[in-house]
């Protein structure tokens, strides 16, 4: 038995002895050694001739200049002047509530005010047909006025053949002369046609006329309430109401009639991590690409960069924002996701 053992352990020292050996030929048999050649991962990574190293940024394109639109006030959506798609100039009416009412409420207002003025025509200028603008226009009132006028004049010419301050002392008196024969012309006026009317009555009747005009705005807010204007041009997205609706005084703030948005100013909305925070800043240019377009390039500049992160896996994201410079493609459309290379300053 133990010569078999011993046989055994020789036998498979002599198998360990050959496998060493035919390694040692196979390795020496290998031809000399040549440049490494790169991995498929590694050819992935290469930079290409004039790659310019950049900040990415993950994000969505928007459109920032947008908006619901919401009536003032409640009341039956009687018309709507836009669908969407529609191309509208700011200022533009887009639809309108039943507003017989309001108009009602203006033209009752209007009267008041007229009523309020020819009660105090009435009792100042009792004269039929006699207005302040009338008398201070009469014959003799006007020949008054122009002979001081063409002092005014006189004196203004000579400021060519007189010392500067001897002609300014008369252009002053002059125009103090003018202005205290207006104020007595038209004090003379109150004195002849108010008839004794007390200062009680006119500061009643200028009360009167003053809430009627407050009223009549106020009659006008009201119905520019029941109608809805463009504040700005743009395209319709969305008209989720219909004519017909009701608008409850419960909720027409939060019933929103018609989406407008501006296609005019585009920004990319992302986020850079915290290891290239510092190397980004308001002005740097960008290249950004749209995954639903990636033949087209679109440049823009930092516009915003925020001093907060969010933290995501332990990990602090800031928020940037990225100005794209016109034109626009129609093909590009809000929400769009979309990667941007920033350029920090000195790069292009």
């Amino acid at each position: 038995m133990k010569i078999e053992r011993e046989k055994s352990i020789n036998q498979l020292i002599a198998l360990i002895s050959a496998s060493f050996f035919i390694v040692f030929a196979l390795i020496s048999c290998r031809p000399p050694e040549s440049k490494p050649t790169a991995s498929p991962l590694q050819l992935a990574q290469a930079k290409p001739s004039g790659y310019i190293a950049g900040i990415e940024a993950r994000g969505n394109l928007s459109f920032p200049n947008q908006q619901k639109l919401y009536f003032s006030t409640f009341g039956t959506l009687k018309e709507i002047d836009v669908k969407e798609g529609n191309q509208v100039n700011e200022g533009q009416l887009l639809a309108r509530l039943d507003n017989t009412t309001q108009r009602l409420a203006v033209d009752s207002a209007q009267f008041d005010v007229s009523k309020a003025k020819n009660a105090m025509q009435k009792r100042v200028c009792p004269t039929p047909g006699r207005t302040v603008y009338e008398f201070l226009n009469a014959p003799s009132v006007l020949d008054t006025l122009e002979a001081m006028q063409v002092e005014l004049e006189r004196a203004a010419e000579s400021v060519a053949t007189k010392e500067y301050d001897e002609t300014s002392r008369e252009l002053s008196l002059a125009r103090d002369d003018l202005e205290r024969a207006k104020g007595i012309l038209l004090e003379s006026y109150i004195q002849i046609y108010s008839y004794g009317l007390s200062e009680e009555t006119l500061i009643q009747l200028s009360l009167d006329l003053e809430k009627a005009k407050i009223a009549l705005e106020k009659a006008k807010d009201e119905l520019s309430k029941t109608e809805l204007y463009a504040p700005f041009e743009g395209i319709v997205t969305d008209v989720p109401a219909k004519e017909g609706d009701v608008i409850s005084s419960v909720n027409y703030t939060t019933t929103p009639i018609i989406h407008l948005i501006d296609p005019s100013v585009m920004e990319m909305e992302g986020f850079v991590d915290e290891m290239d925070r510092p190397r980004v800043n308001t002005g740097d240019k960008a290249v950004i690409t749209v995954d639903a377009l990636p033949d087209l390039k679109l440049r823009g500049k930092v516009s915003f960069i925020s001093e907060v992160g969010t933290i995501r896996s332990g990990l602090a994201y800031y928020k940037v924002t990225i100005s794209v410079e016109p034109p626009f493609s129609p093909e590009l459309k809000h929400g769009m996701g979309a990667t941007a290379m920033i350029l920090p300053e000195g790069k292009s």
